[in-house]
C-alpha cells in the first residue's frame, strides 16, 4: 500500500440531535484541521498569542473563544439546513455572524463539528 496516497480531503457531516443521535437536517462540509487554509489559520492565531506573550500580555478568555469559533468556521465550508429544521424561526444563511450565534447558542452543535475536525482519520481518503 502507498500511504503516500492516503490524502486528507473535506467530508459531509450530518448533524445530529443530541440526545438521539438521530439526524435532525443540518449537513454541514466539513474540512480537516490539516487542511491549509485551516491550517493558515490556525498558525496565525497561535503567532498572535505568541507576539502577546512576548509582550508580557495574554489573550482573554473571550479573545480564545473567538478565535476557537474562528477556527471552526474556517473548517466549516457550508451548511445545508433540509426539512423542518429552521434556528430562530428561519433557516439560517451560512456567514461567520450567523455561524457564531448558533455555535453560542447550541453548545452541543459547536461540540460535534469539534469532534468531527479533530479526528484526522475522518478526512483521510482510501
Amino acid at each position: 500500500m502507498d500511504i503516500g496516497k492516503l490524502g486528507v480531503k473535506g467530508r459531509v457531516y450530518e448533524v445530529a440531535h443530541p440526545k438521539t443521535g438521530d439526524a435532525i437536517g443540518i449537513r454541514v462540509m466539513l474540512l480537516s484541521l490539516e487542511d491549509d487554509k485551516v491550517k493558515r489559520l490556525r498558525r496565525q492565531i497561535m503567532d498572535r498569542a505568541s507576539k502577546l506573550q512576548l509582550k508580557g500580555k495574554f489573550i482573554t478568555a473571550v479573545e480564545q473563544e473567538a478565535n476557537h469559533i474562528d477556527l471552526l468556521f474556517a473548517a466549516v465550508e457550508g451548511w445545508d439546513w433540509y426539512g423542518d429544521v429552521d434556528f430562530n424561526g428561519a433557516k439560517p444563511a451560512f456567514n461567520r455572524g450567523t455561524f457564531g450565534q448558533i455555535c453560542e447558542a447550541l453548545p452541543w452543535f459547536k461540540e460535534q463539528l469539534d469532534e468531527q475536525i479533530s479526528e484526522t482519520a475522518n478526512f483521510i481518503s482510501a
